[in-house]
């Protein structure tokens, strides 16, 4: 016995439902879903990018030019880390909170610069962190015969200017002649 239900069949044989047209709609409505957020994703993450390129080309500027001015472009909230690797084989870390950053700025970058040295930054690459870039690169001195990687997290702030919520380094101190 075979069971019927109302409109179960219709004349040219066909059942109800989505037909292939209504599939077609279904379809395109999943992939607009699907996709459309995707690409504004995407090209969020391409605006991030490029906005951390031109902000990481002023922070390569300034600590070229070993400007004070470099001390802007920190986030209130800043969290610095810098592990010095001593010519004893030793590692001594740093931690810097904003203003602890201010002073060790305002004491080293005059010394840099009376020392003729020149920072390469080099090798940079870009990740998105939500909202927020992570730039890791290489900063390398001839002076002082280092290459050292380079960490630093950025993106807007609350008020949308850019700047730098954490910086994580390495030095190696200079060793006197001898």
């Amino acid at each position: 016995m075979r069971l019927t239900f109302p409109n179960s069949e219709r004349e040219n044989g066909s059942r109800p439902g989505i037909q292939p047209r209504g599939l077609k709609a279904v379809f395109t409505l999943i992939l607009a879903i699907v996709l459309v957020p995707s690409l504004a994703l995407g090209a969020d993450k391409k605006e991030l990018i490029a906005k951390a390129k031109k902000f990481y080309k002023e922070y390569v500027e300034l600590q070229q030019s070993f400007a004070p001015r470099v001390y802007d472009l920190y986030d209130e909230d800043i969290i610095f880390r810098n592990v010095r690797h001593l010519p004893d084989g030793e590692d001594r870390a740093v931690e810097y909170n904003k203003e602890q950053l201010g002073e060790a700025l305002a004491q080293a970058l005059p010394s840099q610069a009376a020392r003729g040295e020149a920072l390469v930054y080099s090798e940079a690459t870009y990740a998105v962190e939500k909202d927020r870039v992570r730039i890791k690169c290489t900063r390398s001195s001839e002076k002082l015969k280092y290459t050292s990687k380079v960490e630093l997290l950025v993106g807007p702030d609350g008020k949308g200017d850019w700047k730098i919520f954490s910086e994580t380094s390495e030095s190696r101190p200079q060793v006197p002649p001898q």
